[in-house]
């Protein structure tokens, strides 16, 4: 089984005073299974981190620190493979996503990645969309996704 990493999971993962840190930092870092992402969670991830700094509950240093990390971490040698999608196909899936599921746009668009690009590069040993958004766990089950709640 192939993990589907949305950014909710991902920034939890980072971010140490997180709800459910240790959870999502266990299902990115201590797992034994291959693990995906959209490569809008590079933009989703450093957006929170940036709110983060803007905020004062990260400093500089540190947000900064946590983009280079993340890029690294779904970079060519981590152990999170970025995809690259289509923009123009995800977008479409989306729409068809956001109309069928009471989801948020950018939600909708990690769940056509895993639908369409997800489900492609897993094959036959299946695709784990992993979450911490409730609406998100079900919207995948309703795509025929298995759904993991990291809530």
């Amino acid at each position: 089984m192939i993990g589907f990493l949305d950014s909710s999971v991902l920034v939890r993962a980072y971010l140490r005073d997180e709800p459910n840190h240790d959870a999502a930092h266990s299902a990115v870092f201590a797992g034994e299974r291959p693990l995906l992402a959209s490569e809008l969670a590079l933009l989703e991830c450093d957006s929170a981190f940036r709110r983060g700094v803007r905020s004062g509950r990260i400093t500089p240093a540190t947000g900064n620190a946590l983009s280079e990390l993340l890029a690294a971490d779904l970079g060519d040698d981590g152990p999170v493979t970025a995809l690259r999608s289509d923009l123009g196909r995800i977008v479409d899936r989306a729409r068809v996503i956001v109309r069928d599921q009471p989801v948020r746009s950018l939600d909708a668009l990690h769940l056509a990645v895993a639908d369409l690009d997800g489900r492609r590069v897993a094959g036959d040993r299946g695709l784990t969309f992993v979450t911490a958004g409730r609406a998100q766990a079900d919207a995948a089950t309703a795509l025929g996704l298995i759904a993991e709640l990291i809530d």
